[in-house]
């Protein structure tokens, strides 16, 4: 067993106790709350931006010493999850912006996260508009729809900021990728790990895919088992090419055939490792944490690393599953 995967399986026994016979309903004592959600613009204002250049990282300051860079101070910051991550969703394109109107019915948003749509906002404005979040942010996602062309135009110029900003934990999700994946002049053009999103399987649609992924990436939500976003940064990064899928199951014996379809058309021999979000009810153990452990690991090759992440909901219903898997590799 790898040394990560060993490390998980000791965290997951101290949850749910050493012989799988506890559920997550024993090892939780309180039912999650949903936080307060930042507004979904319209646009980015220039009026804020400007503000946030006169008084910048009003929350992070005060912690500072004289002279900090207050950049660098963000990614130490990720080393304590008692503080804020100031994570930061952007939407290019219609279908893009549909998904992020939609996400505060659908999960809990952190509530020092912003969500933005960029409207009319114009590529060649991208630097004083992201100077609102950009100071204290630590972790940012860019959703792209690439059916829309300037959402295609724009996408280059964002990724190239988010770089240049230099945010800890930075991707962007391109929406309904072809099988035979991006046009490779156009992904060139993105700076940092591309996660290329595939249909989902079975009832699952697009927005439902990223619904289930934003809590580990790039909301970084406590999970059953703790996890650090250097080995979610260090496996995005592992291989230029990276794919989502999500599947659902309700039942025990529909598992296997459930994680074959995720892995069908995301796995291959050049696979360096992948990211799976699990979302369960109360009702999980560490014997099944394990079986779908297992089953991953099996089907990915033997120097790919996986990190498998179970996220309670006391939502779900009896034995209801929900997996968003990412392969990175070739």
């Amino acid at each position: 067993m790898k040394r990560r995967t060993f490390i998980h399986a000791l965290g997951a026994a101290g949850a749910l106790g050493p012989f799988g016979r506890w559920t997550l309903a024993e090892a939780v004592g309180r039912v999650a709350t949903v936080q307060p959600l930042t507004p979904v613009f319209d646009r980015l204002p220039s009026l804020l931006a400007a503000a946030a250049r006169a008084q910048p990282s009003p929350d992070l300051a005060p912690l500072l010493p004289d002279g900090t860079d207050p950049s660098l101070a963000a990614r130490e910051l990720l080393e304590d999850w008692d503080t804020h991550l100031h994570p930061l969703v952007i939407a290019l394109g219609p279908a893009a912006e549909r998904i992020l109107d939609r996400l505060p019915e659908r999960i809990a948003i952190p509530a020092d996260c912003a969500l933005y749509r960029t409207g009319s906002t114009q590529g060649h404005q991208a630097a004083e508009a992201l100077a609102l979040r950009l100071d204290r942010c630590a972790s940012a996602l860019l959703l792209i729809d690439p059916s829309d062309d300037r959402a295609r135009r724009d996408a280059p110029i964002w990724t190239r900021h988010l770089a240049a900003s230099e945010v800890y934990l930075r991707g962007a999700v391109v929406l309904d990728t072809p099988a035979e994946g991006l046009d490779p002049d156009w992904r060139a053009t993105l700076d940092g790990p591309v996660i290329e999103l595939g249909s989902a399987c079975g009832d699952l649609d697009t927005a439902a895919l990223i619904e289930t992924m934003l809590p580990g990436l790039p909301f970084f939500q406590p999970a059953m088992i703790c996890y650090d976003p250097v080995d979610v940064r260090t496996i995005l990064a592992s291989g230029p090419r990276a794919r989502a899928t999500a599947v659902r199951w309700t039942r025990p014996e529909e598992c296997t055939a459930a994680i074959a379809d995720a892995c069908a058309d995301l796995v291959s021999a050049r696979s360096q490792g992948a990211l799976g979000w699990l979302h369960t009810d109360l009702q999980f153990t560490i014997d099944e944490w394990d079986v779908l452990n297992t089953l991953l690991t099996d089907r990915l090759p033997p120097n790919a690393d996986l990190l498998l992440i179970p996220f309670p909901d006391p939502t779900r219903g009896h034995g209801e599953r929900v997996l968003s898997l990412t392969v990175v590799g070739d």
